[in-house]
């Protein structure tokens, strides 16, 4: 199969093309935006791109579902379908069309060789098909897939602001939403809440005219609900700490209102359908099925979430968003939490962000099954390598065949010879390893740790952090100081004295710490897409991605397993991760000698002969019969005609 059938790349093209047009007009408030965007020039290559396919779903999609796009012809090109088999089988049909490319290129064979025998959905419903390929959800979602790096926390303030000044000049449309809840995938994810707060800090003069950045500045409020106890009990009423901050919000206004949060915030662990069964038989009169106490704790529980999906015109934003896919048996937690936020049907839309789009999901029909590694509703997506160079950092990825304790000097080594660097922020340059298990860091690659220090730099052991989070009772010996969590926060700070963190499940997403170099990775089993989240930490820039540069340091199972993650994940190659400059090609250019030329200067001239007119009455008009009849000599002649 040489091609894979791309929503995203179709998407691209039409928003590029409307993009243009709508820059040439000096009506255009699309256009406008655009403008001042290029010229105020803060954003980087991905997320003007995604600013502009964005704006297309809202102004030419119309903010619907990505079937509902495809169904009405948005996202059709003819001269595209033309160039597959069969596509006068389909005329006007957006919806086979659509699946006769997606079908071919996705190669299978069986499935289309019934769309074939059946354009017009007599025996399979073909728009239930492409429902399904689409995950069917009851609101539109586009999952916007970009690289670590390239500004996915500023690109979702971006949409904030964008959809707030529109909604703001259209009061009552429902492709604009008036309020946000921001969610984090797992409440264990230490580095991504933190990275999400990032939001407060977006200036929206870069997007808008600085009047209408202000005004909407104003009035919108950025909220965190990340209170830890949902249990607290306080003299006034006993609530969710969480719950209380967003109902004094919503006393006061319903607009410009920004929310974030952990999804296990949203939904807890008390609210699933055998919840539903119980309050539903609560109200039929069977009161004697739970205690008193546990029916206060089920409606507290529940409180804030109701409360949450109350909020009018909401748009909903997943970060991490991969984790909420899923094959359809099995509906991930924060998916869950977006429907529960639906119940009062207040959504606008969902938008979700990922590095890593690839999902593996399968879709039945009839007897056969459609296959996908990648989610389908990615609706613009920035490979990593194409961030080489740009804003990520160009990376020298090694492998080591060696004993792990020789492994982790050797790391060490290569590192502050090569790796030891001061940006000019005032932050130093760190490496990270990426340990298995609590216990192992401890007893085995700490003390190597410490003991390559000994030797090469002797008094500065302070240098040396461990951070993990979770410690049960069988690694209680090896508790951290409650500093440490602050101390991992602010290791990307210029007064930052660390060069050397140990980590154990932490720092694999949304960790932001552009002065970590390098990453190492001596461990040798490891969950899926963990090597490649890993290596990818120490990618991001410090100022100037195109002279920075990255030590990924791997054992040679590591390295093996990142090349396939890789071509797994972004169909690319351990040697696509450089940076590619544009391609010098060697030109030879020879004079030849041609001595002394000859030439004649000629000159043509024209005159009129006949000047042709096409106005044929006029001609008539002016024709001379006497000069015909001179030209044209005749014989008259007189002749007896009987009636």
């Amino acid at each position: 199969m040489n091609r894979a059938f791309n929503i995203s790349n179709l998407i691209e093209q039409k928003a590029e093309h409307w993009t243009m047009q709508e820059k040439k007009s000096s009506q255009s408030v699309i256009g406008t935006l655009i403008r001042h965007i290029e010229k105020i020039n803060k954003l980087r290559e991905p997320q003007k791109k995604a600013i502009e396919v964005y704006l297309w779903l809202k102004f030419i999609g119309n903010n619907q579902k990505l079937s509902g796009i495809i169904k009405k012809g948005l996202l059709y090109d003819e001269e595209q379908a033309k160039q597959y088999d069969n596509f006068y089988t389909f005329g006007n049909n957006y919806i086979t069309q659509f699946l006769n490319q997606f079908l071919q290129d996705n190669g299978v064979k069986n499935l289309h060789k019934k769309l074939v025998n059946d354009p017009n959905s007599q025996k399979i419903n073909w728009e239930q098909v492409l429902d399904d390929l689409l995950y069917n959800y009851q609101y539109p979602n586009y999952l916007f897939s970009l690289p670590m790096g390239a500004g996915k926390t500023y690109l979702m303030a971006c949409f904030i602001y964008l959809d707030l000044y529109f909604a703001n000049l259209y009061k009552k449309d429902r492709r604009f939403a008036h309020n946000f809840i921001v969610l984090a995938p797992t409440a264990s994810k230490t580095a991504i809440l933190p990275s999400l707060k990032t939001i407060k800090n977006f200036t929206p003069e870069w997007i808008l005219p600085k009047a209408e950045a202000s005004k909407i500045k104003q009035i919108t409020q950025i909220e965190i609900l990340d209170a830890l106890s949902s249990q607290r009990k306080d003299k006034l009423q006993g609530e969710n700490p969480n719950l209380e901050k967003v109902n004094r919000l919503l006393q006061t206004k319903n607009f410009g209102l920004v929310f974030i949060t952990n999804a296990e915030k949203v939904i807890l662990e008390k609210y699933d359908e055998k919840d539903k069964i119980v309050v539903k038989n609560l109200k039929r009169g069977q009161k004697n099925l739970l205690s008193n106490k546990e029916l206060s704790e089920i409606a507290k529980s529940n409180k804030l979430r109701e409360r949450l999906s109350e909020i009018p015109f909401l748009t909903v934003i997943l970060d991490e968003v991969h984790h909420t896919y899923k094959n359809k048996e099995e509906e991930k937690k924060s998916r869950e939490a977006v429907n529960i936020l639906n119940q009062n049907k207040n959504i606008v839309g969902v938008l979700g962000f990922s590095g890593t789009p690839y999902v593996s999901y399968s879709v039945n029909v009839e007897n056969d099954k459609i296959r996908l590694n990648q989610i389908q509703d990615i609706v613009y997506n920035f490979p990593l390598n194409e961030g080489i160079g740009k804003f990520l950092k160009v990376p020298e990825v090694k492998s080591d065949n060696v004993a792990e304790k020789t492994f982790v000097k050797n790391a060490l080594t290569d590192f502050f010879n090569n790796f030891d660097i001061k940006y000019p922020d005032g932050t130093k340059s760190k490496i990270a390893f990426y340990c298995p298990s609590i216990k192992i860091l401890n007893e085995k690659i700490l003390p190597v740790v410490q003991e390559w220090y000994q030797r090469h730099r002797k008094n500065k052991e302070n240098e040396i952090f461990r951070y993990y989070s979770k410690v049960g009772k069988e690694n209680k010996p090896y508790e951290l100081p409650k500093e440490n969590l602050a101390l991992f926060h602010n290791l990307d700070k210029f007064y930052s004295d660390k060069r050397v963190v140990l980590l154990v499940a932490v720092g694999t997403e949304g960790w932001d710490c552009k002065s970590l170099t390098a990453i190492a990775l001596p461990r040798q089993k490891t969950t899926k897409n963990f090597v490649l989240q890993t290596t990818c930490r120490c990618l991001r820039e410090v100022e100037d991605a195109e002279k920075e540069k990255a030590l990924i340091y791997l054992a040679k199972s590591n390295y093996e397993t990142l090349d396939k993650e890789l071509g797994e994940n972004y169909r690319l190659k351990i040697s696509d991760l450089r940076f590619k400059q544009a391609e010098e090609i060697p030109v030879k250019i020879r004079k030849p000698k041609l001595g002394k030329l000859k030439y004649r200067q000629i000159g043509t001239r024209y005159k009129i002969v006949i000047e042709e007119e096409t106005n044929y009455k006029n001609r008539l008009k002016n024709f001379d019969f006497g000069i015909f009849k001179n030209r044209y000599k005749f014989e008259e002649k007189e002749e007896a005609r009987f009636a």
